[in-house]
């Protein structure tokens, strides 16, 4: 039998679990549920176009 390796929190995971967001799993469900939410956000028209997120990347783009 194969046991699971244990999960340690950083300090800022602490806080967002305190502050009542859900943790992102990753995996099958965790994967199928970002992409029910991205397609939300693109019904709502919740996007951002390429030169916005260029600007916004731009001190990790040089």
């Amino acid at each position: 039998m194969r046991s699971k390796r244990p999960i340690t929190l950083k300090p800022q995971d602490t806080a967002l679990l305190e502050q009542g967001r859900e943790p992102i799993l990753i995996g099958r469900d965790g994967l199928l549920e970002g992409i029910a939410r991205g397609e939300r956000a693109i019904e709502e028209g919740r996007t951002a176009t390429h030169a916005w997120a260029r600007q916004r990347m731009a001190r990790w783009l040089k």
